[in-house]
């Protein structure tokens, strides 16, 4: 993860008029399409409806927040995502979600929301629940840990070179 020329200065201006905008997109096999969410409304579309256009996708508005992990030496850091349960269509997303979806987290600024400012891919998403008020659910990175290492082993069939 790199932050960008612009991000970077936004970011560490005392002050700045640049809004930083959070899209989040949620895939999974059960989905007819991505839910694509912003924690930002930067433009008012037909119906009332607020959220911003990037790359030719809409993202919707709808108010959403991470929880970060504690600090365990032991475990694969988990983030906690929580969305304002605001429609029915969120509660009935993560009911489908049977599996663990794929999330992309990406950053931009209002000014330019079709310039990535920061990307975090294939982010799992898993184990959704909900109340009332709001749906959370796990997001992690892929668990590394769980890989065999070494990758290979050093058998004669696959490195005959190191037995002769």
């Amino acid at each position: 993860m790199t932050l960008s020329p612009n991000l970077r200065a936004a970011l560490n201006a005392e002050e700045t008029d640049q809004e930083i905008v959070c899209l989040l997109t949620i895939s999974h096999p059960n989905f007819t399409e991505p839910m694509r969410v912003t924690d930002s409304p930067v433009t008012v579309f037909d119906d009332d409806v607020y959220g911003i256009d990037s790359r030719g996708d809409r993202f919707i508005y709808i108010p959403f927040n991470f929880t970060m992990p504690d600090q365990n030496d032991t475990a694969v850091p988990t983030v906690r995502l929580s969305v304002e349960n605001v429609s029915l269509e969120i509660t009935e997303a993560f009911k489908k979600m049977t599996s663990p979806a794929i999330c992309l987290f990406e950053l931009v600024l209002a000014s330019s929301p079709d310039t990535l400012e920061m990307v975090y891919e294939d982010l799992i998403l898993r184990g959704g629940q909900g109340d009332v008020l709001y749906v959370s659910a796990d997001v992690a990175a892929d668990d590394v840990t769980r890989e065999r290492y070494p990758a290979d082993s050093y058998s004669p069939f696959l490195y005959p070179g190191l037995f002769s």
